[in-house]
């Protein structure tokens, strides 16, 4: 019974959260889903909307934990594509907020076998540009490299990436490959 219970109280918290938000008091609206995660810790929804009422109330201390929060669980539970869109949320509320190199990786590779392969070359590359130095940046320069003889079979393209690769971690345990 009491995972019924919780399933009502999830839902009641929602809608109340969802009244307040539509009737303008943000702040109930916020109350209503710290509430919900008081009995349910693992809700990605309420962290994620947390995220956004806060980022609303220009509170930026406050809303990125809960972002950071939401896509973590959002990864953890198989939900790639629910994390993505709020990471992207995060970003155009905040655009210097930090998102982990290991995280922007399995972004990538999601949007390659989801299909959107421009879009992971271009996330894989920036992931290469901007943290230079993760492991994840290494692994992502390959994936470059392949998605460009592979995908838009362009050697001349995935060659300079590769030789760019080559120089840039000439101790790479990936130079074999």
């Amino acid at each position: 019974a009491s995972n019924m219970a919780l399933q009502g109280e999830r839902e009641h918290l929602i809608a109340e959260a969802k009244q307040h938000y539509d009737s303008g008091s943000i702040l109930e609206a916020t109350h209503r889903y710290e509430a919900l995660i008081r009995c349910d810790p693992d809700n990605a929804f309420a962290h994620a909307e947390l995220g956004r009422l806060w980022a609303i109330l220009e509170e930026e201390d406050q809303s990125l934990p809960y972002y950071q929060m939401a896509i973590e669980l959002s990864l953890s539970q198989g939900e790639e594509g629910e994390a993505l869109a709020r990471a992207d949320e995060m970003k155009r509320f905040w655009p210097n907020s930090v998102i982990a190199a290991p995280t922007r990786f399995r972004f990538a590779s999601y949007l390659e076998e989801s299909g959107r392969t421009e879009r992971a070359i271009y996330a894989f590359r920036k992931l290469a540009e901007e943290q230079p130095d993760s492991v994840e940046a290494e692994m992502a320069l390959l994936k470059v490299g392949q998605l460009q003889l592979s995908f838009r079979h362009d050697p001349e393209a995935a060659v300079a990436t590769l030789e760019g690769f080559l120089y840039r971690y000439p101790k790479s345990e990936w130079r074999g490959f």
